[in-house]
């Protein structure tokens, strides 16, 4: 309660199992890799017999975070309850990585000014106009080609 947190280079909420290494190897997950998420084979388990419950994050200011807004991770044994943020704010949220957000809360819905979703946008658009353009030109290509129609019959092209 009442935290100001300014450049936090990695994750500024962190509610889930401890990334650690006691291993020689220090991407081993037990039960989080040191390597996670940057590594695309480092992986991060939740903790099956831990049941995190009542957390309440209130009037807390992140300014500046370098990466994702945070990771939240329960398991599906023992999901996490009653989960409160109550005036959280996040100022100038300057993302490495666009796709960290997705990872870290991927049941929040993407802000259209994502990159993703204007080159999505491009794209089904350009596929929208090329189906409408070849629905509107195929059938009298069609009668071009194979001179099938009623117009070609009668001499009317």
């Amino acid at each position: 309660e009442n935290i100001v947190m300014d450049g936090v280079e990695q994750y500024p909420i962190w509610i889930g199992p401890a990334q650690q290494a006691d291993n020689p190897d220090p991407c081993y997950a037990n039960p989080c890799s040191l390597c996670w998420p940057d590594k695309p084979d480092a992986v991060c388990f939740p903790i099956e017999e831990s049941k995190m419950e009542n957390i309440t994050l209130r009037n807390v200011i992140i300014n500046n975070p370098g990466m994702s807004l945070g990771v939240i991770m329960g398991s599906t044994v023992n999901p996490t309850t009653n989960l409160v943020f109550d005036n959280v704010i996040v100022n100038r949220c300057g993302l490495k990585d666009k796709a960290n957000i997705a990872d870290s809360f991927p049941l929040l819905p993407m802000d259209i000014h994502d990159s993703y979703a204007r080159d999505s946008f491009f794209i089904l658009g350009g596929g929208l106009f090329l189906v409408c353009a070849l629905l509107c030109c195929l059938p009298g290509w069609l009668c071009l080609k194979y001179r099938c129609c009623e117009c070609w019959k009668n001499k009317r092209l």
